[in-house]
């Protein structure tokens, strides 16, 4: 059986760079995001952990939106698909708690409880 959970469920990475998750709450430029932890693997019918992790925004970090259910625009000479929008460019102050975020470092954030994000893209769901 452990072998076929070995083939199936693959363990976690060694290192993470991103995390997604669930903003908790916001205190000036702090995020607090609940994620399922990296650590551990995702088993069917298992309820998988959680963690709260501590993401700090500097003035470097870059802040995104992007709609994936935006409608595309079509070329008009080929009558077929563009390239979906590029992300908007936000503010810390136009997320809020509930709102569901990919976080990407520049540094390992495998077992880290805080770290510094470089970009934040907003999951807008339907």
């Amino acid at each position: 059986m452990n072998k076929a959970i070995d083939f199936f469920v693959p363990q976690p990475p060694a290192e993470i760079f991103f995390v997604s998750g669930e903003i908790k709450s916001i205190e000036g430029n702090t995020i607090f995001l609940e994620i399922i932890s990296p650590s551990e693997r995702i088993l069917p019918g298992v309820e998988p952990k959680k963690e709260i992790r501590t993401v700090t925004i500097s003035k470097e970090t870059k802040i995104t939106k992007s709609n994936p259910f935006a409608p595309l625009a079509i070329d008009p000479k080929t009558k077929t698909p563009l390239l979906p929008p590029k992300p908007e460019t936000i503010k810390l102050s136009d997320l809020k708690a509930g709102d569901r975020i990919f976080v990407s470092a520049k540094e390992n954030i495998k077992t880290k409880t805080s770290f510094e994000a470089s970009e934040i893209q907003l999951q807008l769901l339907p």
